[in-house]
């Protein structure tokens, strides 16, 4: 299919043209009209005049001797009036009175033009014949004869001088639409060029902008309202492509960084290996510090092709029923360990199912208890909620620790993101953790958000609610309040 790339200013300008033709030709063309049924108006009435004249002699004559006076008459009645002529004859067809326009019009070739009118009750005919043009009108005149009550009389009057006009009026109308249209085509490009002048600050700001440069924004100020919301929308996009290459040029520096510190680390054993003869043990536990630096790497690197799985729409969990519950103490007793270094008390409250992949559904709940029992005080309580509401599950993971900045809070699901950017990473995890408990929620159609009150901090997602019929219902299960004793911890 062809696209019309014309541009919107040749565009604006010819519809502008095209409607400005169609007013002034209509406006031409009514008003031609209007013209000649004004002069079609004019004609009527100077024929009903001489028809009531005509009339007036006609009903004097009462003997034969009068006709022959009636010609008399007619002809005084109609000296200087030449545009008229007149056909008058009885009944048997013999000739009272006559000229040689009447007999051209008895007379006129089948080819002549011949349109009908009634106006004012008048019935008129206009007639070319020989290249002039006649209003013409017939009807029967009574008489006091009683050998000829009544003449068959035919009025014709000459209506160049009114063609001759209108034929003015024609060729005046039809130069000033063509240069109307002209002049129409001329102020629509003008007024399209000032009307698209916003426009022209879309193509200033694009033109400024590059990756180095998407600080800029369009003054909505200055737009007319039509093109406000296009005016935000742009904004907004270029906010959004801010946004992301900030967090892409953060993430590159933060992945090279993460890189450098094994890498760093392996050639630091490395050289310090090979700087003279060692031992077979001590080669052994070189080989042992960098299989753990190798194991960062390589978890570093699952968890970066599981981030672009997800980026890729590739991320399609199975669907089993999940007893949220159950998962939960299973990482407790996973994360007994950690806690009870920490002093930190596990609890759970509540039992709901949800539909998903076990898998992944256990790795955001491994990744958010383990950022939670990290960045908790000692002594303090790590709690795990689950409710439901509005058919959606809800699973809150609070702990109490180092406040949260509110600015913070919507990055926290950055990878690589640092709360504080002059602090290193554990070394128990790659730092992304959160991203991808956020991928997994979102492949699983839920949402995940972060608050912070105080030294209170806490991690939301919601889920939809387990259907029934689900396939792996088996699987659901409950377990009641237990209580922990090596840590003093409590499960309700």
């Amino acid at each position: 299919m062809a696209i019309d790339r014309r541009s919107l200013t040749l565009r604006l300008t010819l519809l502008f043209a095209a409607t400005s033709t169609i007013v002034l030709v209509l406006i031409g063309w009514a008003f031609y009209l209007s013209l000649g049924a004004h002069f079609l108006h004019e004609d009527a009435i100077e024929l009903t005049g001489k028809i009531e004249l005509l009339g007036n002699l006609v009903s004097r004559v009462e003997r034969e001797e009068d006709v022959a006076m009636l010609t008399e008459r007619l002809q005084d009645a109609l000296f200087g009036h030449h545009n008229l002529a007149l056909d008058l004859v009885t009944p048997d067809g013999r000739v009272v009175y006559a000229d040689d326009v009447t007999r051209a019009l008895a007379d006129r070739p089948r080819s002549a033009r011949v349109a009908e009118y009634a106006v004012d009750g008048l019935l008129l005919e206009s007639i070319e014949v020989d290249g002039h043009d006649y209003r013409v009108t017939r009807l029967a005149l009574p008489t006091r004869l009683s050998s000829a009550p009544r003449l068959l009389a035919t009025l014709a009057m000459n209506v160049d001088h009114h063609q001759a006009f209108m034929s003015r009026v024609r060729n005046t109308t039809v130069l000033s639409v063509l240069f109307g249209i002209a002049l129409a085509a001329i102020l629509g490009w003008i007024t399209s060029r000032i009307g698209l002048s916003p426009l022209r600050g879309f193509s200033s700001l694009t033109a400024r902008t590059s990756a180095e440069r998407l600080d800029a924004r369009l003054a909505l100020q200055e737009l007319p309202p039509e093109l406000v919301p296009l005016g935000e929308s742009f904004n907004a996009m270029l906010q959004r492509l801010d946004d992301s290459f900030r967090r892409l040029r953060e993430f590159a520096s933060d992945l090279a960084h993460e890189l450098r510190t094994p890498i760093s680390a392996l050639m630091t054993q490395a050289e310090v290996a090979l700087s003279r003869s060692r031992s077979a043990d001590d080669y052994r536990e070189v080989l042992y510090s960098a299989m753990e630096e190798y194991d960062r790497l390589a978890r570093m690197i699952s968890d970066m092709l599981f981030l672009a799985r997800s980026d890729n729409g590739l991320l399609i969990p199975s669907c089993v029923r999940i007893d949220v519950r159950d998962e939960v103490l299973a990482l407790y007793d996973f994360y007994d360990a950690l806690a009870d270094s920490k002093q930190i008390r596990l609890q759970v409250t509540g039992s709901e199912a949800i539909d998903g992949d076990r898998l992944m559904i256990r790795r955001a709940l491994a990744n958010l208890l383990a950022n939670a029992i990290r960045h908790a005080k000692p002594g303090t309580t790590v709690i795990t909620a689950l409710g439901q509401s509005e058919g959606k599950v809800s699973i809150t993971v609070t702990n109490i620790g180092d406040p949260i900045p509110g600015e913070q809070l919507p990055r926290l699901f950055d990878r690589f993101y640092r709360v504080d950017p002059a602090r290193e990473r554990s070394v128990e995890g790659t730092g992304l953790g959160l991203a991808i408990t956020k991928s997994i929620v979102a492949a699983h159609g839920g949402t995940i958000s972060a608050t912070s009150v105080g030294e209170t901090s806490q991690f939301a997602i919601e889920f939809p609610a387990a259907t029934a019929g689900t396939d792996g219902a088996a699987d659901v299960s409950t377990h009641p309040p237990a209580e922990r004793s090596a840590a003093s911890r409590s499960r309700a």
